[in-house]
């Protein structure tokens, strides 16, 4: 599904929701939200896996959000048809792709070679905490948000949850007065890059305990599961609790700063 609002304005925000079928709640009310708005930016609002989404899933045949780097030949599976369309619609000068999560922590991911002084000025905008830097060994190139240099993920909060609608509306706005050249507020935001996923590399069901939070420190010999004891100290993000084998179990992340040098356009990893 594609609504598109004040067509043919100088200024164009694109937001993508849906790329997991069961992250799909926010086009809806991003819908009613964006069509009563008064603006001069042309909005383009997608709900990218319509048919994962019907199903409550988080994709039909592979997760749509792992391909975009990938070659696609025929015959096509609904997630390939799905990006290989996208790639042909996607532009904007902002590009928000939104998710939610089974926790209610807000953040943002970013590129690292989108690390640049428009996206960050916009992220120091929004009330978010954290913002993930991802590198390319990171996730192989294969999200949407890494083939667009203005592109980066927001995640909204809890699954289904009115909060995540709410912050997904505030970000919008947001979006939109930054685009229009207003002034916003700079937030504090702490910039955290990402080391490597840990895997559950056992062939049993790993579950990790409930005091371990992301974003909260791990330090060395504290215990994540039953099997699983840390090894050196970083923080944790994007925590699965209950993990198959052979999958993600979390993000290993550790805290930066950033700076600019008055030469460059593009931040700089202290």
């Amino acid at each position: 599904k594609i609504v598109k609002i004040n067509p043919g304005k100088e200024k164009k925000l694109f937001l993508v929701t849906g790329l997991h079928g069961n992250e799909a709640s926010l086009f809806e009310q991003l819908k009613e939200y964006i069509t009563n708005l008064t603006t001069e930016v042309e909005i383009t609002l997608i709900l990218a896996n319509e048919e994962a989404a019907k199903k409550n899933v988080r994709y039909i045949d592979q997760d749509l959000n792992r391909i975009f780097n990938s070659k696609l030949e025929a015959p096509l599976n609904i997630e390939q048809r799905i990006c290989q369309e996208l790639k042909n619609i996607i532009s904007g000068d902002l590009i928000i792709d939104f998710h939610t999560h089974s926790g209610t922590e807000k953040f943002t991911l970013l590129p690292k070679s989108n690390l640049t002084v428009k996206t960050i000025k916009f992220i120091k905008s929004l009330a978010i905490s954290h913002c993930i830097i991802i590198k390319d060994d990171i996730t192989d190139k294969g999200s949407l948000v890494e083939q667009y240099e203005n592109a980066l993920s927001i995640e909204s909060g809890k699954h289904n949850s009115q909060e995540a609608i709410e912050f997904s509306k505030i970000c919008v706005s947001k979006a939109l007065d930054f685009l229009s050249g207003k002034v916003n507020s700079q937030e504090k935001v702490n910039f955290l890059e990402a080391i490597e996923f840990i895997i559950n590399k056992t062939d049993k069901v790993e579950t990790i305990y409930n005091n371990i939070k992301n974003f909260k420190r791990i330090n060395i010999g504290d215990k994540i599961s039953d099997n699983l004891t840390a090894k050196e100290s970083f923080i944790p993000t994007l925590i699965s609790y209950t993990v198959q084998p052979n999958k993600k179990i979390m993000l290993k992340c550790k805290e930066i700063e950033i700076w600019m040098p008055a030469w460059e356009n593009k931040f700089l990893l202290a």
